[in-house]
């Protein structure tokens, strides 16, 4: 056909493409699940008196929706920053961390570093360096999430 071959997982740009990919089509059905179910927690009062008062689509989402959904929008982001840090199966699987290691995450590099590199105290480490940054990241969510208390 003529069409150049595209190297998905030897190229850096494409493998990280491609492992973001994955990631979204791996973690997609539990954030849809928890946006349908904040979308059913919105009462359809105020929907209705929006109608009434003249708010078009547009207005109803941005004015009703997800001002009532921003709690869940804000623990699903954590959650999803959370797998993120995490995510050893699917790099592991799909690159092993390459090409020329710009597809690892914290996870993926530790192990390499502590298993491959035989260096088990700095794969630790780096295993280590994950918990304050999303202990502070889940701090300032939470912290956010309890201030507006149960919205939705």
């Amino acid at each position: 056909l003529g069409i150049p071959q595209v190297a998905w997982l030897g190229n850096p740009y494409w493998a990280r493409f491609c492992v973001i990919l994955v990631n979204i089509w791996v973690g997609s059905p539990f954030f849809m699940i928890m946006y349908l179910a904040a979308l059913k927690s919105v009462p359809e009062q105020l929907h209705e008196a929006a109608a009434i008062d003249g708010a078009n689509w547009f207005q109803k989402i941005w004015y009703i929706n997800l001002p009532m959904m921003r709690n869940i929008i804000q623990i699903t982001a954590l959650f999803s920053l959370i797998v993120t840090f995490a995510n050893f199966d699917i790099v592991k699987i799909l690159t092993n961390g390459g090409p020329v290691d710009q597809t690892h995450v914290f996870a993926t590099w530790a192990f390499t570093l502590a298993i491959w590199g035989n260096d088990i105290p700095l794969g630790a480490s780096v295993s280590l360096f994950m918990a304050p940054i999303l202990a502070i990241a889940a701090f300032f969510i939470l912290r956010n999430v309890r201030r507006r208390g149960n919205e939705a």
